[in-house]
């Protein structure tokens, strides 16, 4: 049976602040996240999901996860670096997973929500030299610079929770991907019931660990939002 793991990056700069005037484009981690990312990255490696054991008997330790996807927004590569490192894995860029909205800045001068290309090609292969990073990566960037609207989002997820259903079948190993909160809400919800639910939210902290088991049309949640692997000083 195979499975998928949906992690959030972790803290970001614009969730650590207060308002919206001052948040910035692509923000990274923070300290707190970078701490985040690593326990997340140890835990996967390292501990066994305890949802595997029977009768008090764990066959293996770590998560045994074969494929790692991630968003190509800064604080989801960010995340995904020590992941693929614990793992020994080259985390492979899915650019439709990135968060609502897309890359964009409103600096409240009228021009209202100025859209920017993301990371560049050249600077992704740069800073993340172990990624897979796909042809939509360019030199201008993975973003079309304009602003998502909420159906472009809710279409978006939905062809992401259908190219998952295709490819999970055939997985050979366990498959993970950091992403985002918004996004993986509503990634849940088409897995799940097929469709958007509106006023339906599945609570997705900094570094959460979901769980869903894939048997042929069916699926089965195993958990949502695991947050074992960080002390309570690091919950965000």
């Amino acid at each position: 049976m195979p499975q998928l793991y949906l992690i959030r990056h972790g803290q970001s700069e614009n969730n650590a602040r207060a308002g919206e005037s001052l948040r910035t484009a692509d923000p990274g981690l923070t300290h707190t996240g970078q701490l985040q990312a690593v326990r997340v990255a140890s835990h996967l490696a390292r501990e066994a999901d305890r949802t595997d054991v029977r009768d008090g008997f764990v066959v293996e330790c770590g998560y045994r996860i074969g494929r790692l996807f991630c968003s190509p927004m800064l604080r989801a590569l960010q995340t995904a670096l020590p992941i693929g490192e614990a793992l020994s894995l080259s985390p492979e860029v899915w650019v439709d997973t990135h968060e609502g909205g897309g890359v964009w800045l409103d600096r409240e001068d009228g021009r209202g929500r100025v859209g920017h290309g993301g990371l560049t090609r050249a600077e992704m292969e740069t800073r993340f030299p172990e990624f897979d990073i796909p042809d939509a990566v360019t030199g201008d960037g993975w973003w079309n610079g304009t602003f998502e609207l909420r159906e472009q989002l809710v279409a978006r997820a939905a062809r992401v929770a259908r190219d998952f259903r295709d490819l999970m079948p055939g997985a050979t190993g366990r498959i993970a991907m950091v992403s985002h909160g918004t996004f993986l809400n509503l990634l849940v919800q088409h897995l799940v019931f097929g469709t958007h639910v509106p006023g339906c939210r599945f609570s997705c902290h900094n570094t959460a660990i979901s769980r869903l088991d894939f048997e042929g049309d069916r699926l089965m949640v195993r958990y949502l939002n695991r947050v074992d692997h960080l002390d309570d000083d690091l919950v965000t």
